[in-house]
C-alpha cells in the first residue's frame, strides 16, 4: 500500500535532500530502516550495480530479465554507449507495468525528447484486448530544437532493406546490421517480434523494400548474409562486412538506370 509513496520520493533523489526524502519515507512507512531499503533501490546505477542488487533477493535473475534484456539488446543494435541504467527514473503514469525509460540529447542541453515504458494491461482495461505494448510520450519543441541543431531532417521514404532473422537465436546479429548499415545511410526496418520467413518477407513487400537480408545460423557461421532482390527474386550470397558497400551500390545502380 505504501508504493505510490516509495515511487515519490525515489523520483526526488537528487533534487530533494537524502534526510528529507528519509524522513517522508519513515512517517509514511512507519519504519526508517525499510525508508534506507526504498532509496538504496532508486540509488542503483549502472549494470554491475544491478547484478550485485538483484543477486542479493530471491528470484533476482529473473527479476531483472526484462531490462536486462532491453539493455543488452541495445547493445547488439550498437547503441550502449549512449544507454544508462537509472533505477531512479519513475515515470508519473500508474499503468506502467515493466521497463521505463527518458530519451534525452547527448550534450545534456535540453530537457527530456521523450519518456515511456511498457504497459502490458492498459490496452485490456479500456478495450478488452489483452496486448502487451511499449509506448512513449514526446514534446515537439524540444524535438524541434534538436533537429535544428542538427542541421535540418531528412525525409522519410520506403526502406532500402528488410532485415530478415530465421530464427531467434540471429535477432541479436540482426540488431547489430541494423546499426552499421544505418550508420552507412542505408535505411533498413526488422521485425519487432518473432516470425516466419515468409511472414517477415511480406512486411518488407509491404515497406517498400528493395531488397531482403536474410540472416540464419548457417549465414552467421559463415560470416555472410542472403541478399535477395524482391522484384526478380534474385538471391546472392555477400559477406556482411562489405553488405554495406553492396547496398550503397546497390541504391546507385538504381539511381542510374532510373534516370
Amino acid at each position: 500500500e505504501h508504493v505510490a509513496l516509495a515511487y515519490q520520493q525515489i523520483d526526488k533523489i537528487g533534487r530533494d535532500p537524502r534526510e528529507v526524502l528519509v524522513e517522508r519515507l519513515t512517517t509514511g512507512f512507519g519504519d526508517g530502516e525499510l525508508a534506507d531499503r526504498v532509496l538504496a533501490v532508486g540509488e542503483i546505477k549502472g549494470m554491475e550495480a544491478l547484478w550485485e542488487a538483484l543477486g542479493s533477493i530471491d528470484e533476482g535473475e529473473k527479476i531483472g530479465r526484462p531490462l536486462i534484456r532491453c539493455v543488452e539488446a541495445l547493445h547488439e543494435m550498437g547503441l550502449g554507449e549512449f544507454v544508462d541504467v537509472d533505477l531512479s527514473i519513475v515515470r508519473g503514469l500508474a499503468y506502467y507495468t515493466g521497463v521505463v525509460f527518458e530519451l534525452f540529447d547527448a550534450q545534456g542541453e535540453l530537457r527530456a525528447i521523450c519518456g515511456g515504458g511498457r504497459y502490458d494491461g492498459l490496452l485490456e482495461a479500456i478495450g478488452g484486448v489483452d496486448l502487451p505494448a511499449v509506448g512513449f510520450g514526446m514534446g515537439d519543441v524540444v524535438l524541434g530544437e534538436l533537429v535544428k541543431a542538427r542541421g535540418g531532417a531528412a525525409s522519410v521514404d520506403a526502406v532500402d532493406a528488410f532485415l530478415v532473422a530465421v530464427t531467434g537465436a540471429d535477432v541479436p546479429y540482426v540488431l547489430g546490421l541494423a546499426h552499421q548499415l544505418r550508420d552507412a545511410d542505408v535505411r533498413v526496418e526488422f521485425s519487432l517480434k518473432d516470425q516466419s520467413i515468409a511472414k517477415q518477407l511480406k512486411v518488407a513487400s509491404a515497406r517498400g523494400a528493395g531488397a531482403a537480408i536474410i540472416v540464419g545460423p548457417d549465414e552467421r557461421e559463415r560470416g555472410e548474409v542472403a541478399l535477395r532482390d524482391l522484384e526478380s527474386g534474385n538471391e546472392e550470397r555477400v559477406s556482411a562486412a562489405r553488405l554495406a558497400d553492396a547496398l550503397v551500390q546497390r541504391q546507385s545502380g538504381e539511381k542510374h538506370g532510373g534516370q
